[in-house]
């Protein structure tokens, strides 16, 4: 069975070529490079934000140390005017110098406590 040439036309012209390979647009590869850049900068900050620390210590000696701090204060009195009174004010209320002693602070307090409690 032998094929005309008008038919061999027609069947050359229905097959498929073979696909050249789709290229990437410009937009295309623009979007993927922001798309790989907001990745990268959304798994840099949860990265950031997991291990932060924000220099406060929580422990309970820090705790202790602060509430004492606080307890000395007096707030009533302007640190502007009166810094010392401002932050030893609250330790001075609580607390009478002996008449004896030139100097007096927590280390001597210690030392009377400790002087009671080896009698």
């Amino acid at each position: 069975m032998g094929k005309s040439e008008s038919q061999m036309d027609i069947t050359d012209i229905n097959t498929p070529k073979p696909k050249k390979k789709q290229r990437w647009t410009p937009l295309e590869i623009s979007l993927s490079v922001l798309v790989l850049l907001l990745t990268i900068i959304a798994v840099t900050m949860i990265a950031l934000y997991a291990t932060y620390d924000d220099g406060i210590c929580k422990s309970s000696d820090c705790i202790k140390s602060a509430a004492r701090l606080i307890q000395n204060m007096d707030a009533t009195t302007e640190p502007c005017t009166d810094f010392f009174k401002y932050a030893c004010g609250g330790w001075l209320k609580r607390n009478v110098i002996p008449e004896t002693s030139s100097r007096y602070g927590n280390f001597d307090i210690l030392r009377d406590e400790l002087e009671v409690v080896l009698k």
